[in-house]
Order: C-alpha cells, then structure tokens, then sequence
C-alpha cells in the first residue's frame, strides 16, 4: 500500500530483497489511490533520483528495474 503526505502526494516503497537484479510489474491503480488521471513516478533512491516516465489511467503498466538488494521509492507526481 502506498502512503499519503500531508500535501497530498503518494509514495509506494519497494525493495528487491534477491541478490539478482529484478524487475518489477505492476498496474499503477489509479482509483484506489485517489491519484490524478496522469501522473509521472519518480523513483527515489539513497544515490540518485530517476524519473521513470508518465503514465495515465489508460496506460496503467509500469516496470521498475532494481538491481540485488535494492530499496527505493516511488513517488507518483
């Protein structure tokens, strides 16, 4: 489950707990997390911050690459 700040924007964190590197599917659920019809996801880690792309209500899908035993965050703006 993601968590709201106080100013409204939504963070999911994810971690690869394999010492392979892996990647992550998942459909962004747009309704239940009350986010806007398009958001772009910024992916936060302790070295650097990605931005990963936009994706809408229509395009859902999202991957996330992470290498062994790597932890960030997404944020979805």
């Amino acid at each position: 489950m993601p968590w709201r700040a106080l100013d409204g924007s939504t963070a999911l964190a994810i971690a690869n707990v394999d010492e392979a590197s892996r990647i992550f599917r998942f459909e962004i659920p747009f309704r239940d997390w009350q986010l806007p019809s398009e958001v772009k996801i910024l992916k936060i880690t302790t070295s650097s911050d990605i931005e990963l792309g936009s994706f809408s209500i229509d395009l859902p899908n999202c991957e996330v690459n992470l290498t062994g035993l790597e932890v960030c965050v997404l944020e979805f703006k």
